[in-house]
C-alpha cells in the first residue's frame, strides 16, 4: 500500500487512527497496540499476501534468538549471534541476489541456469536491517527489557515499515511501553498532518513532475541514444532533485504518520543538498542507513582507528557493500565505489587542510559536493554500465557541446569561432529549455535556501536526533523561519493538500520502495 494512494488517505489512515484512539481510550493501551500491530501487518501484505508469513516468521525467530542472546556470554552468544545473522542474511540474499548472481554466472560460465522468478518481497532490506540491529544490541546487554508485542510492532510499524528509518530498538520501543499517556492526541494529530502533507506535496508534486524531464532521456539512452552536453547533464540533475524530494518527502511522511500515532521516529534526512563535504552528506542523506553501516559495519571493520591504508579500506568497503544493499547490479556496486573514492578523498583532503569557517570555501565544497553526488547519481539510476558510459562521455564533453536549438542565439555572431571548439547549434537534444532555464536553477534554490521541515516545525522538535549526525540537533529555540499553528497554517496546508489529492491520479512509488 502506498502512502500516496487514495486507498491509504481516505481508507486505511482515518480508520486506523479512529480505532487506535478509540482502544487507547476506551479498552486499554496494550489492545491498542496489538491492534496497530494487526493493522501494520495488513498494511505489510496489501501489496503481496503471501509474503505476511515471510515477515512473521522473521519476527518471531529473530525475537527467539535476542532473548536468548541476552543471557548468553563468550563464544557461545558469538556463535548464536552468527547463527541469528546467517538466518537474516540468507533470505537477503536468495530473495535479493540470485537474480544477479545467476545472470553474472551464466554471462561467465555460458550455463543456461534459470532461478525461476524470484520477486523481492517489499521493506526486506529495510527490516531485514532493523533485525539484525537489535541482534547485535542483545549481544551489547542494550535489549534487555523484551516484550514480545512490542517487538513486533517495532518491526512493524508501518509508517517506517516498508523504507525506514532504520530504527533501533531503544528509540522506539519505549515509546510503545509509555502510550498509556493519551493527553496529546490532537496535538499529536496536527503536527504530524502537518509533517505528513509536506511530505506529500514533495512526493506527487515534487518529486513525480520532475521526473517527466528526467526518465525519458535515460530511457532513451537504454536503447542506444547518445546524449549530448546539456541532455547528460539536465537529466542527471533533475534525477538528482527526483531522488531528493522523492526520499525526503517520503522521510517526512514517515515523521508525520509517527506523530499522528503518538510516536516520536529518527530524522533520516536533513538537506543534504546543503552538506559543504561528501562526509557532510553521509551525515545528510539516509542518516539510518549511514549509521547502520557506521555503527555495524564500518567501526567493526576497524573504522579510522587504523592504518590510513586500511582506514581508505574500510571506507570503501563501507560504501560498496552499501551500494549493493540499495540494489543487485552493477550500476549499484560503482554508485557505491565513486561514493566510498569520494570519501576517502574528502578524509585525505581534511589531513591536508583542516576545516575553517572560510566561507568561500564552504561554498565551493558545497558546489563541489552537489556536482560529485550529481555525478554519482548516473549509475544509481541507469539501466546499466553502457548507460553510465554514455552518460558520463557527453558530461565531460567527449561528444562535443553541441546545444540545443533555444540556446542558439547565444553564439549569435561567434558561430564560427564556436564551431572551432566543438561547439554547435544543431539541436536534437531532448531536454526542455525550461529545464535548463526555470526548474534546475528554481529547485536548487528551494534545496540551499529555504529550511527543511524539521527545522520550519524546530519548536515541536518533531523528529528524534542521532549522534554524531549534527544536522539533526536542531535548537528548537534557534534563529529562522518557522511554522505557527494558527489559521493561515491551517489554510496553508489545506490548499497543499488539495493540490495533493489532484495528483493522486499519477500513482507512482516511492523509489526507495525498489530497495
Amino acid at each position: 500500500m502506498l502512502f500516496n494512494s487514495f486507498t491509504f488517505i481516505m481508507f486505511f489512515l482515518p480508520v486506523t487512527w479512529i480505532v487506535y484512539q478509540f482502544c487507547s481510550r476506551f479498552i486499554g493501551s496494550r489492545i491498542a497496540l496489538y491492534f496497530l500491530t494487526a493493522a501494520s501487518l495488513v498494511f505489510y501484505s496489501y501489496w503481496e499476501p503471501r509474503y505476511l508469513l515471510l515477515i512473521l516468521m522473521s519476527i518471531g525467530v529473530n525475537f527467539a534468538i535476542g532473548t536468548v542472546l541476552v543471557r548468553l556470554e563468550g563464544n557461545k552468544q558469538k556463535l548464536f549471534l552468527a547463527a541469528g545473522i546467517c538466518l537474516n542474511i540468507i533470505p537477503l540474499i536468495y530473495y535479493k541476489y540470485t537474480n544477479f548472481l545467476v545472470e553474472n554466472i551464466n554471462i561467465f560460465l555460458e550455463a543456461p541456469i534459470d532461478p525461476g522468478k524470484i520477486i523481492l518481497p517489499i521493506g526486506l532490506s529495510f527490516f531485514t536491517f532493523q533485525q539484525l540491529s537489535f541482534l547485535v544490541d542483545a549481544c551489547r546487554r542494550k535489549a534487555i527489557a523484551l516484550d514480545f508485542m512490542h517487538y513486533a510492532l517495532f518491526v512493524t510499524f508501518f509508517p517506517q515499515l516498508i523504507a525506514g528509518p532504520i530504527v533501533h530498538h531503544q528509540e522506539v520501543m519505549p515509546q510503545f511501553a509509555a502510550r498509556a499517556d493519551r493527553g496529546d492526541t490532537w496535538r499529536h494529530l496536527a503536527i504530524g498532518s502537518v509533517i505528513f502533507i509536506i511530505g506529500l506535496f514533495k512526493k506527487v508534486v515534487i518529486a513525480d513532475t520532475i521526473a517527466l524531464r528526467s526518465t525519458p532521456i535515460f530511457a532513451a539512452v537504454a536503447t542506444g541514444y547518445q546524449p549530448g552536453f546539456f541532455d547528460a547533464w539536465g537529466a542527471a540533475f533533475c534525477y538528482a532533485f527526483q531522488i531528493y524530494f522523492d526520499f525526503s518527502g517520503y522521510s517526512d511522511m514517515a515523521v508525520g504518520l509517527g506523530w499522528m500515532f503518538g510516536i516520536k521516529l529518527p530524522i533520516n534526512f536533513a538537506s543534504p543538498y546543503k552538506a559543504n563535504s561528501i562526509i557532510d552528506f553521509w551525515r545528510r542523506w539516509h542518516i539510518t542507513l549511514s549509521r547502520f553501516l557506521r555503527d555495524y559495519l564500518y567501526i567493526p571493520l576497524g573504522g579510522s582507528r587504523c592504518s590510513p591504508a586500511r582506514h581508505h579500506l574500510n571506507l570503501m568497503l563501507t560504501m560498496i557493500l552499501g551500494g549493493l544493499w540499495h540494489g543487485a547490479g552493477w550500476t549499484f556496486l560503482l554508485w557505491g565505489l565513486l561514493h566510498g573514492l569520494f570519501l576517502s578523498l574528502n578524509q585525505g583532503w581534511q589531513r591536508l587542510f583542516p576545516p575553517s569557517r572560510s566561507s568561500a570555501r564552504r561554498v565551493l565544497g558545497r558546489i563541489v559536493t552537489l556536482l560529485s553526488v550529481v555525478l554519482a547519481w548516473v549509475p544509481f539510476r541507469a539501466d546499466s554500465l553502457q548507460s553510465v558510459l554514455a552518460f558520463y562521455r557527453a558530461m565531460i564533453g567527449l561528444e562535443g557541446l553541441s546545444l540545443p536549438t533555444f540556446l542558439a542565439p547565444l553564439l549569435a555572431g561567434n558561430a564560427a569561432w564556436f564551431a572551432n571548439l566543438g561547439i554547435v547549434a544543431q539541436g536534437t537534444g531532448l531536454i526542455h529549455k525550461n529545464t535548463l532555464y526555470i526548474e534546475i536553477p528554481l529547485l536548487l534554490t528551494v534545496c540551499w535556501a529555504l529550511p527543511n521541515t524539521f527545522e520550519w516545525l524546530r519548536r515541536e522538535s518533531p523528529g528524534l536526533p542521532t549522534g554524531g549526525y549534527p544536522a539533526t540537533q536542531i535548537d528548537p529555540l534557534g534563529p529562522g523561519w518557522t511554522c505557527r499553528f494558527d489559521w493561515s497554517t491551517a489554510v496553508f496546508m489545506a490548499l497543499l493538500f488539495t493540490v495533493c489529492l489532484v495528483k493522486l491520479n499519477d500513482i507512482s512509488e516511492f523509489i526507495y520502495f525498489q530497495f
